[in-house]
């Protein structure tokens, strides 16, 4: 059927300034690797056997990963994560909320949404969730280049590995930040139309899959079908789901608008 409610733009900024912070913290990485952690491990690797007795250059480098760890640390403070993460949930809601309010007023001569006590508690928790994945990032990126750093001198890698190493770790965090920003919008926009709808009275929903080349098989088969929102839908994992909940999901939910004109 397709759909164009979810708003692409703002999953799309979201990634940007996600990928903005992965990009400054790697090239701090970079910048200690090559002009600081390289002569360290020519250092480490001209010693002799007899003359080795303390590690000093290792020691070092140790050093120099701990310090960008912090620096890392700083880059994803939590005031910085959670003004990114504050922005794309407030803007998700915000759009979902004017789409829907608009969609109900044209059937119900008024805007449910003027009045949604459990909303605040909604949007902090996704807030958090957020804040706590994309801090994970930063976490797992310096896990990642310690290990390549030290195992690699103590192992006696190249430096050309270590780097391609590094640069791919790199490489992997901006796939899994675009991946979380996909599949939070999905799943934010998702939870918010349910709750929406279920708030209004609205007990069934039609699935409409983006209608596009990238939709999966098993969400194909649900296009255009009816379901109550108590009950939900089953992927081909077996598991309860919703319009956008799935992983990676942008489908989106129609209200069946004739259960609520027979209700009234």
């Amino acid at each position: 059927m397709g759909s164009n409610d979810i708003p692409r733009s703002i999953g799309n900024r979201y990634f940007r300034e996600i990928r903005g912070l992965i990009e400054e913290n790697r090239s701090n990485i970079w910048t200690a690797f090559q002009k600081e952690i390289i002569p360290r491990i020519h250092q480490y690797r001209n010693l002799t056997a007899n003359r080795l007795t303390v590690n000093d250059p290792y020691d070092e480098i140790r050093r120099i990963t701990n310090r960008l760890r912090q620096q890392g640390e700083r880059v994803f403070s939590i005031p910085i994560v959670e003004r990114i993460v504050r922005r794309f949930v407030e803007d998700m809601n915000n759009n979902q909320k004017r789409r829907f309010g608009q969609r109900m007023s044209r059937v119900l001569g008024f805007d449910p949404t003027r009045n949604e006590p459990w909303l605040s508690s909604f949007l902090e928790t996704a807030i958090q969730d957020n804040v706590n994945w994309i801090k994970s990032i930063q976490s797992e990126y310096h896990d990642k280049i310690e290990t390549i750093i030290t195992q690699g001198v103590r192992r006696g890698s190249s430096i050309r590995n270590m780097a391609s190493e590094i640069a791919e770790v790199g490489n992997v965090e901006v796939r899994r930040a675009r991946f979380i920003a996909r599949d939070q919008m999905g799943s934010i926009h998702g939870d918010l139309t349910k709750r929406r709808q279920e708030e209004s009275g609205i007990k069934r929903f039609r699935w409409s899959t983006s209608g596009d080349e990238r939709v999966r098989d098993s969400h194909e088969d649900l296009d255009g079908e009816i379901f109550e929102w108590s009950k939900g839908a089953t992927n081909e994992r077996g598991e309860t789901i919703w319009p956008g909940t799935d992983y990676n999901c942008r489908c989106t939910a129609e209200p069946v608008l004739e259960d609520l004109l027979e209700d009234d």
